[in-house]
């Protein structure tokens, strides 16, 4: 998935932008490693999702911070019965945070999810609870 934001309006140039991702997996399958969440399977390739450590400001590539917390008290209770029934009745979450640099209104972001390798540096494991994200880890994990 590639998000781009354009024009965000800011109260203040000091400001800067945060942008929440959930990361979920089964309960106890998934585990955090640097900003992604990794299921290891016995003799099969490792499934992730990945927070990445840059994002594209005026065409140029910049830092972004990101830290991961235990998000499991930030899901509504919809949203926890959906996942929950897609990953067979348990979930952990985690919520990467993702901190724009301040004053920066307009970039292109591309958090990630696979299988194999985790594309970014950052190691396996933060609308915005994304539910396309939240689907897509449901859905690997399943196969």
């Amino acid at each position: 998935m590639i998000i781009e934001v354009s024009g965000f309006t800011l109260s203040d140039n000091k400001n800067h932008i945060r942008m929440d991702l959930g990361l979920l997996t089964a309960s106890g399958a998934g585990s955090v490693e640097g900003s992604a969440n990794v299921v290891h399977r016995e003799g099969q390739e490792d499934i992730y999702v990945a927070a990445s450590t840059h994002a594209v400001i005026d065409g140029k590539r910049a830092e972004v911070e990101v830290s991961v917390k235990s998000g499991a008290d930030d899901l509504d209770t919809f949203t926890e019965a959906v996942l929950k029934a897609a990953l067979g009745g348990s979930i952990d979450a985690q919520i990467a945070h993702v901190d724009f640099p301040a004053g920066e209104t307009s970039f292109v972001y591309d958090p990630a999810c696979g299988s194999g390798s985790n594309v970014y540096e950052a190691g396996a494991s933060s609308l915005a609870l994304s539910a396309l994200v939240a689907l897509v880890c449901a859905l690997l994990y399943l196969f």
